[in-house]
């Protein structure tokens, strides 16, 4: 690993230091904010890592199997208390990701959010002060979303093994092995 931070040369040294001791300190953060939720949420898994800047509302209705991994600066947050999430087991959250539980979300096992995704649960209709309306998400088993991907409310589905590409806005469900890309996502 030093290699990859320090040429060998002295002046190089104290450079190689700092960022080392730097990423020793993030995975001391890491594992803080894991053991810290670890007793806050509805459940949290074996071997599941929760890094710095985690942050949920009502995290007692969040259920996470072992072997997930959220990234730094994750939001879930839910606009009504009877939305949950549950994340299977070898399910990865990027950074910067926003998830809206308000309708409820579950998102298989091994399934990769890339970072700086949004995805919402609920809607408002076309009054956007009126109560917001839930609507459930089923996101499938070995799905990839690639970064800054949004997937609105009427997306209710996105099947097995499918493919959103970066930067696309979901306004329909997606089927099982289906690659879609675009705002808004079209099939490709």
């Amino acid at each position: 690993m030093m290699d990859r931070f320090w040429n060998g040369k002295i002046r190089g040294l104290p450079t190689a230091l700092f960022v080392c001791g730097f990423a020793s300190l993030y995975k001391v953060f890491d594992f803080a904010t894991t053991f810290g939720w670890r007793h806050n949420l509805g459940h949290l898994g074996l071997n599941s890592r929760i890094q710095y800047g985690f942050v949920a509302r009502w995290p007692s209705k969040i259920y996470i199997a072992e072997r997930v991994r959220i990234g730094r600066n994750v939001s879930i947050v839910s606009e009504i208390e009877s939305g949950t999430l549950t994340v299977e087991r070898n399910a990865v959250v990027g950074r910067n990701c926003e998830i809206d539980i308000s309708g409820g979300l579950t998102i298989g096992a091994g399934t990769l959010i890339s970072g700086g995704c949004e995805i919402l649960t609920h809607t408002h209709g076309r009054d956007p002060h009126s109560p917001p309306i839930p609507v459930q998400k089923n996101i499938g088993a070995n799905v990839w979303i690639g970064a800054r991907a949004i997937v609105l409310h009427s997306a209710q589905s996105i099947g097995n093994g499918a493919i959103i590409g970066a930067g696309a806005v979901v306004t329909k469900d997606v089927a099982a092995g289906e690659v879609v890309a675009g705002v808004p996502a079209k099939r490709t």
